[in-house]
């Protein structure tokens, strides 16, 4: 039940089959308005705190199907939610996990509230196919393992490293660690060897793991599977007859960091890393070996990757207006869209049409402006500005609105309609019957007979 956020998603996408929490207040604070995913023991939602100045959250709801499949595994999956509640109260201190905000129980069904990362989830990077430098990819190691040796010395495993589950934080493209519960991932184990629970993916997993007997440098293991991943640009395969990892044939890379790697990942706990400390003091000497100059270039540049989270947040709005129906939704990430790009015209266009779905007219006419001032040659946000005008019942307005969108663009025939309709209803009939047989010329299933829908 892990939290994706700017999401992957965020090809995620609000579920219709989760309509029904959209528009709900959890806990009388917490006003559900996107679904980020789930599985079968719970789902994941971004939530506005509404005592807490609208503040952005995320909300687990352990709430599982009534299926065979998942009840043999019910109260596994309460542990594990109860675990990451206790582990997030723990650890949730550090600038790289997600601080717990809440928990509660209504109407029978648990609920988890945590800090909203508001950022990539590091598998949309990998999915780029993007070529990742030597010392870019020592970085990630050295700040992931700095968080990981900070969960360590909690003695907490985290059971479920993979790239999933590390999110670049937008605001200074640092890694975040998080699900730390792993519900989502339970499966069904049989009757005769209920002694372990594997809740994780498989290539990332450890042979000790899949036992049910993690340890620290079952983590080292899972790290060092993702370095891989981040060196060949897939997910590497495994040896059935040795359960070791051979990619070495897929990239040539520095005798130094193939040992590093290489002993991350080795099958056998005794010869892996100890702990994260050690593997990171390790990861130290590698970089030391670069250039300051290099070093802090791979700082401020830490992934190939560039991800226009405006355009992102402006897209998944869209969906949630024009698929399902939720406007008020869509209003909170079209807001997010602007908030990081003030300029994004698109963000601002939208926000304006879906402002009159809402009729709230004269904040779509704010919107459509601000579209006007960034890009002055917007006939079609001249239109739409007068359509909300026209609604707002601001006639000669629009009808100026409408006048300014056939200037820039005379071959724009339903903006000559719209001029006709509101001629018409200011008493203008000849000038209202040019501008509908302008209108005709242009698109013939347009005319005089179609305004009455209008209004």
């Amino acid at each position: 039940m892990g939290q994706v956020f700017a999401l992957s998603f965020f090809s995620h996408r609000a579920s219709p089959k989760r309509k029904n929490m959209i528009g709900t207040i959890l806990g009388n604070r917490y006003e559900v308005f996107y679904h980020l995913g789930g599985g079968g023991f719970g789902q994941t939602y971004l939530a506005e705190d509404v005592e807490a100045e609208r503040q952005w959250c995320v909300v687990k709801h352990l709430k599982p199907f009534l299926s065979p499949f998942y009840i043999p595994n019910l109260e596994k999956a309460e542990q594990l939610f109860d675990r990451e509640i206790e582990v997030l109260r723990d650890l949730g201190q550090h600038n790289c996990i997600p601080s717990l905000l809440d928990f509660f129980t209504q109407a029978g069904e648990r609920y988890l509230v945590q800090e909203f990362i508001d950022g990539r989830v590091f598998s949309k990077e990998l999915d780029e196919s993007l070529y990742f430098s030597e010392i870019q990819i020592l970085t990630f190691l050295k700040n992931f393992l700095e968080i990981l040796d900070f969960v360590h010395s909690h003695k907490v495993i985290h059971r479920d490293i993979k790239p999933p589950n590390i999110i670049r934080r937008r605001q200074d493209k640092k890694l975040v660690l998080i699900d730390f519960g792993a519900v989502k991932q339970i499966v069904s184990t049989e009757p005769s060897k209920q002694t372990a629970t594997r809740i994780a993916t498989h290539v990332y997993t450890p042979r000790e793991q899949e036992r049910g007997k993690p340890k620290l440098c079952s983590d080292i293991y899972a790290l060092g599977v993702v370095a891989i991943e981040i060196l060949i640009g897939c997910q590497p395969s495994i040896d059935e007859d040795t359960n070791e990892i051979d990619w070495q044939q897929h990239r040539q890379v520095s005798p130094e960091l193939a040992n590093l790697i290489n002993k991350m990942v080795r099958e056998r706990p005794v010869e892996r890393y100890v702990s994260a400390n050690e593997t990171l003091q390790e990861v130290k000497k590698i970089i030391e070996r670069f250039s300051p100059e290099v070093v802090a270039k791979s700082n401020r540049e830490p992934t190939p990757y560039k991800f226009n989270y405006a355009d992102y947040w402006c897209v998944e709005a869209n969906k949630l207006r024009d698929i399902y129906g939720y406007c008020l939704s869509a209003m909170r990430l079209y807001d997010k869209a602007v908030e990081i790009n003030p300029n994004h015209w698109k963000a601002w266009f939208n926000r304006g049409i879906t402002l009159r779905y809402l009729r709230k007219y004269k904040e779509s006419v704010q919107s459509f402006d601000n579209v006007i001032e960034i890009y002055p040659k917007s006939g079609k946000a001249q239109f739409q500005k007068g359509l909300s005008l026209s609604k707002d019942g601001n006639l000669l307005e629009a009808f100026d609105s409408f006048n300014l969108a056939i200037q820039i663009n005379p071959l724009y025939p339903v903006a000559w309609f719209r001029k006709g309709v509101v001629l018409h209803a200011l008493e203008k009939y000849d000038q209202a019957s040019e501008a509908f047989e302008e209108a005709k010329k242009l698109r013939p299933s347009l005319g005089y007979t179609n305004f009455p829908q209008i209004f």
